[in-house]
């Protein structure tokens, strides 16, 4: 999954306002947001279920279809993406499954 960051300050202004974070006090490294928000630029069709004989939710080996489209505001685990910088943007490659939210009626701003 291939996604673009939002500037920082919608960014910002989303999370502190829609989001509830924890505060585990363990120090200032600990309680930074770890999320960012970002947007679906593209997909690819989707990928295999693991052959983990904990897996149980599909059968091992089946194929599993991609359920983001293109144009999905989602939220981004920052410590489990790539960043390359493609025609002076600099975008962010995932898996669908270390993708932790799909909002669902973003609000826009002006």
């Amino acid at each position: 999954v291939v996604v673009l960051r939002l500037d920082a300050e919608q960014d910002q202004a989303f999370q502190s306002k829609w989001l509830v974070r924890p505060s585990y006090g363990y120090g200032n490294d600990d309680s930074r947001p770890c999320l960012l928000s970002a947007v679906v630029l593209a997909v690819g069709p989707g990928s295999y279920a693991p052959r983990d004989p904990f897996t149980h939710l599909v059968p091992a080996g089946s194929f599993c279809p991609t359920e983001l489209k293109l144009g999905d505001r989602v939220l981004v685990n920052k410590w489990l993406i790539e960043q390359n910088h493609v025609g002076g943007e600099r975008l962010l490659f995932t898996r669908e499954k270390d993708i932790d939210a799909v909002i669902e009626n973003w609000p826009r701003g002006k």
